[in-house]
C-alpha cells in the first residue's frame, strides 16, 4: 500500500498536490489533515472527483512549513496506514513554477479543481472587506455546504481566520448573517446550505485564510485564501465603491469639466429675458473681512448672468479703513451695490437685520462675506421662480473652496423638513420671498450662528412652494476662522441651532425637545414626549421559526421603554407542534401579546398577512415588523411614533443593522435598477457623507421590516397591494403616501438588528428570481417617474445605483 505525492501547483492562494494511491483497497477511505511545526491544525481537503487518476490534496499557501498526513481507513473506520509529507513554501512555489513553465498536463488539470461543483463538501468565498472606524476590517463572505444527507448538512459549522503563519487572526468571533438549507439543483436528492458570515480582522493583516469546518466528517472542510494582492484589491474596491462625493479627490476636476456652466451657456443666459424678472437683494454682513476675500465675493456677484439684483454690504467694522475704502470704491463702480455702515458690530443676526430692512428686492438672499457664487446662480433662481410662481424659498447645492480648489460637495435632497430638524442642510444660498419674511418677527442675537437656520424654519412654515436647484452654485470658503473648516470653530452655533429647532417644534405643535447630537457638531435630534401615549399595534407575521420569533418578541417586551402597545402575531400556515405550544405559553405570560390565525391556501404573501393583521389590530398606530428583528434601543417605539403623529407624515422606518453592526437599512432610494437600501454594509456609526445615515430625514421609502403608520393613513392610502406578495409592497405603500402629499421619515434613533432573510431565504431559486423580476417590472410600470426622472432625495450628481453618494 503506497500513496505518492506527485505534481505540485499553486493557484488562488492554494497548493494543489496530485496523490497517487497504489494497493489501497477499493472500500477504503482516505482522510487528510495538515498542521504547522508547532502542531496547530491547518486547513486541508482531499478531492476525488477529478479528471485524473488518484486524488488531489488542497492546502493553503502559507509562509510556514506544513506537515500533511494522509490516513487510509478500512470500512470500520480504523486507520490501517498513514503517509506523511512536509510541504515547504519555497519548494512548493518552485515546483509550481516549473510545472507551469513546462506545461505539465496533470498540473494544469488539478490547478483550481476545487472550484467544481461537489456532491459533498464546503466552499468558502470572501466577498467584501469593509473598513470600520475602530481600525478593524469587517470581512463578509458566503459558505456553501453540500451533502446528500440533510442531517449532515445541518451539523454545526465553525469558521476560523488564519494569518500567513497559520495563526489565528480574527479580531472577534465570527457572526452568521443568514443560514438557509435548500434542495440541490445539481444533485438529485442532495442539499445545499448557505451561510453568510462576518468576521473582523486587524487592518494590518496582509494575507488571510478563512477556514470553515463542519462538526461531521461527512462534510469535508473548505477554505479561501485571500493573498495580499487580493486583500489589497478588496480593500481598495470597498473604499472606491463607498467613496462619497464629499471625500472624492477628483471633485475639483469633475466640477470644472462636467458640472459648472460653460461660457456658451452663460452667454445665452446674459441675453435671455424671463417673463417675470424678480429682483434679488443679496445681503452680505461685513466684519473685518480680508480684502482679497471681499473682492472675490463681490466680483462673483457682479459676474451674474442675471443682472436684476442689488448687493447690500452691511459694514460692521467702522475702524477698518482699508476695508471701507475698497467697499466705497465698489459702490462708485456699480450702482447696484449699496453700503450700510454701522457704528459698531451688533452681531451677525442684527447686522443681517439691518440689511433686510434696507432691501428693496422681491427675494432676500444671504451670502457670507468670504464666500463666492457661480455666475448663473441668480439665473437658476429666476428660472425657478418663473417655472413655479408660488415659490417662496430657494436653495442650491454647495461645496467648499480651499486654496483655489473646489472640494467637499453637498448634493442636497429636495425639500426635506425632517433633515432640516437634524442639520441645517439648506444653508447656502438661502433665498426667501421678502413679502413672506416681512410678516415674520425679527430674529434676535440668541440665534447668532444659526440665524439662517431659524429663518429657513420660519419661512418654510408659511411657504407655498420650496425650490431646490440641483447644482453646486455656492462655494463656501475654508479658512481658519470659518465654520467650513470645522463646525467646532464656532461652538455657539450648536446652541443657537437647538433654539431654532425648538422654536419650530413649538410653532408646529410637535411634542418634543430639540437636542444636540454628540456624534457630530451642529447636528440634532428630537426627544419626543407624549402627554397621552396612543396604543401601538405591532403586527408580526410568523410561520414556525419559534426561536427567531422568541428573540424578537422578548426584545420588545424586555427592552421597550414605551408601554402602551400590543403585539399581534399573525400565524401563517405553521406545521410544527412546538409553534402552537409556544403561542399558548406566550399568551398566558404576556398581556401585551395575542395570536391570530390567518387562513391561507397559497404561499407566503406578506401584503395579505399584514392587511389581515392590521384589520384585527386595536391600535391607532400600526407597526409592521418582521419576526427576524431584535430591538436594540429602548426608545425605538417613541422614535417612530413621534414623527408618525404629525399630520404631514405617512410612515416612519427604523435604522436596521446586521448582527455584525453594519447597516442593513438607513432609508430607501430608487435608482434605475430599482429600490436600494441607503448605506448598506457601512459601519453603523459611519460619518460618511455628512453623517446622513445617523440623521433623521425624509426618504422616498423605508423598509416594511419595521414600518409604522397611522390607521387613518392606512385607510386613506389603501392597504398593501396583495399582488406584490413578497417584494416591493412596502415601497409601493410609501410611494402612494408620497402621492397624497405625505412624508416618509427615516428615524435612526429607532435602532434594531435585522437578521435579514433568516425567515424566508434569499432569491436563491428559479421561482423566486422570476417572482422578483415580475414584481420589479410591475413597480416600473406603476411608478415610471422614479425610474425615468430619478429620486427627489438623490441628486443626479450621484452615481445611479450607488447607495453611498458616490460621484457620478
Amino acid at each position: 500500500m503506497l500513496i505518492r505525492f506527485e505534481e505540485i501547483t499553486r493557484g488562488g492562494g492554494k497548493i494543489f498536490i496530485h496523490l497517487c494511491a497504489e494497493g489501497v483497497p477499493q472500500n477504503s477511505q482516505l482522510v487528510v489533515c495538515a498542521s504547522s511545526a508547532a502542531g496547530a491544525s491547518l486547513p486541508s481537503s482531499l478531492l476525488a472527483e477529478t479528471d485524473i487518476d488518484g486524488y488531489v490534496l488542497v492546502i493553503a499557501v502559507l509562509s510556514v512549513e506544513q506537515k500533511v498526513c494522509v490516513s487510509v481507513r478500512d470500512e470500520a473506520g480504523r486507520e490501517v496506514a498513514s503517509f506523511l509529507k512536509t510541504i515547504k513554501p519555497l519548494q512548493a512555489k518552485l515546483s509550481s513554477q516549473i510545472n507551469t513553465a513546462f506545461k505539465n498536463k496533470t498540473a494544469e488539470l488539478i490547478r483550481n479543481c476545487d472550484q467544481r461543483i461537489r456532491s459533498d463538501g464546503i466552499t468558502v468565498e470572501v466577498r467584501d472587506v469593509i473598513a470600520d472606524s475602530d481600525g478593524t476590517d469587517i470581512v463578509h463572505g458566503t459558505i456553501s455546504a453540500t451533502s446528500m444527507s440533510r442531517e449532515s448538512i445541518e451539523a454545526p459549522i465553525d469558521i476560523q481566520v488564519l494569518d500567513t503563519a497559520g495563526k489565528s487572526a480574527a479580531a472577534r468571533p465570527w457572526i452568521a448573517l443568514g443560514d438557509s438549507v435548500s434542495q440541490s439543483s445539481e444533485y438529485s436528492g442532495g442539499f445545499v446550505r448557505s451561510i453568510g458570515f462576518s468576521v473582523r480582522i486587524p487592518r494590518t493583516l496582509r494575507t488571510m485564510v478563512v477556514w470553515a469546518t463542519s462538526s461531521t466528517e461527512a462534510v469535508p472542510d473548505g477554505f479561501d485564501t485571500v493573498e495580499w494582492f487580493r486583500l489589497r484589491e478588496m480593500r481598495e474596491n470597498w473604499n472606491f465603491q463607498t467613496l462619497s462625493a464629499d471625500r472624492d479627490p477628483y471633485y475639483d476636476e469633475w466640477f470644472r469639466k462636467f458640472h459648472r456652466a460653460d461660457e456658451r451657456a452663460l452667454s445665452v443666459q446674459r441675453v435671455y429675458r424671463f417673463e417675470t424678472q424678480p429682483m434679488f437683494s443679496i445681503i452680505v454682513p461685513l466684519y473685518n473681512t480680508p480684502i482679497d476675500f471681499l473682492c472675490d465675493m463681490v466680483e462673483s456677484v457682479l459676474a451674474q448672468t442675471y443682472a436684476h439684483f442689488e448687493l447690500i454690504l452691511v459694514n460692521a467694522s467702522p475702524h477698518n479703513r482699508g476695508l471701507a475704502e475698497v467697499v466705497a470704491d465698489y459702490t462708485r463702480r456699480d450702482k447696484r451695490i449699496k453700503l450700510l455702515e454701522l457704528s459698531e458690530n451688533l452681531g451677525i443676526t442684527e447686522n443681517t437685520n439691518r440689511g433686510i430692512e434696507a432691501a428693496g428686492g422681491d427675494f432676500l438672499c444671504f451670502l457670507d462675506h468670504d464666500d463666492v457664487i457661480e455666475p448663473d446662480l441668480l439665473f437658476c433662481y429666476a428660472k425657478g421662480v418663473n417655472d413655479y410662481p408660488t415659490t417662496d424659498l430657494l436653495y442650491c447645492d454647495e461645496d467648499k473652496l480651499r486654496n483655489g480648489k473646489y472640494c467637499s460637495p453637498f448634493f442636497k435632497p429636495d425639500w426635506n423638513p425632517d433633515l432640516l430638524c437634524s442639520v441645517n442642510y439648506v444653508c447656502h444660498m438661502l433665498a426667501v420671498r421678502k413679502s413672506v419674511a416681512d410678516g415674520l418677527p425679527s430674529a434676535t442675537k440668541e440665534f447668532d450662528g444659526a440665524q439662517d437656520h431659524n429663518l429657513t424654519f420660519l419661512v418654510a412654515e408659511k411657504a407655498r412652494n420650496i425650490y431646490h436647484v440641483r447644482r453646486s452654485l455656492y462655494h463656501w470658503r475654508i479658512h481658519e476662522h470659518s465654520t467650513a473648516s470645522s463646525a467646532a470653530a464656532k461652538c455657539y452655533t450648536s446652541d443657537a441651532g437647538v433654539r431654532a429647532i425648538q422654536g419650530h417644534l413649538i410653532r408646529s405643535g410637535i411634542e418634543g425637545v430639540a437636542m444636540a447630537r454628540e456624534e457630530a457638531p451642529n447636528t440634532y435630534r428630537i426627544d419626543y414626549r407624549f402627554d397621552r401615549p396612543p396604543l401601538v399595534s405591532i403586527v408580526i407575521p410568523n410561520k414556525d421559526m419559534t426561536t427567531v420569533l422568541d428573540r424578537c418578541v422578548r426584545s420588545i417586551l424586555e427592552k421597550s421603554s414605551y408601554d402602551n402597545y400590543e403585539v399581534v402575531i399573525v400565524e401563517n400556515n405553521s406545521t410544527e407542534a412546538e409553534t402552537f405550544s409556544y403561542y399558548k405559553y406566550m399568551q398566558k405570560q404576556n398581556e401585551h401579546l395575542r395570536v391570530i390565525v390567518e387562513k391561507t391556501d397559497g404561499g407566503f404573501n406578506f401584503s395579505k398577512t399584514i392587511n389581515f393583521g392590521f384589520s384585527a389590530a386595536k391600535g391607532e398606530y400600526l407597526l409592521m415588523l418582521n419576526n427576524d428583528v431584535e430591538v436594540i434601543s429602548p426608545n425605538w417605539m417613541e422614535s417612530l411614533l413621534g414623527p408618525c403623529m404629525r399630520d404631514d407624515v405617512g410612515a416612519v422606518g427604523a435604522k436596521l443593522l446586521f448582527p455584525d453592526g453594519t447597516i442593513q437599512h438607513a432609508g430607501v432610494g430608487i435608482h434605475r435598477d430599482g429600490p436600494g437600501h441607503i448605506g448598506r454594509f457601512l459601519p453603523a456609526e459611519s460619518h460618511d457623507y455628512y453623517n446622513l445615515v445617523s440623521l433623521a430625514q425624509d426618504y422616498t421609502a423605508v423598509t416594511g421590516a419595521c414600518l409604522m403608520t397611522k390607521r387613518s393613513t392606512f385607510d386613506r392610502a389603501g392597504k398593501l397591494d396583495e399582488t406584490l406578495a413578497v417584494d416591493y409592497n412596502d415601497i409601493d405603500y410609501c410611494l402612494r403616501l408620497r402621492k397624497i402629499g405625505l412624508h416618509v421619515v427615516y428615524a435612526p434613533d429607532a435602532l434594531l438588528y435585522h437578521y435579514e432573510s433568516v425567515s424566508r431565504g434569499e432569491h436563491d431559486s428559479k421561482e423566486k428570481k422570476i417572482r422578483f423580476a415580475r414584481e420589479n417590472g410591475l413597480m416600473m410600470m406603476r411608478w415610471p417617474e422614479y425610474w425615468a426622472l430619478g429620486d427627489p432625495y438623490l441628486s443626479p450628481s450621484i452615481a445611479p445605483g450607488n447607495m453611498y453618494h458616490h460621484l457620478v
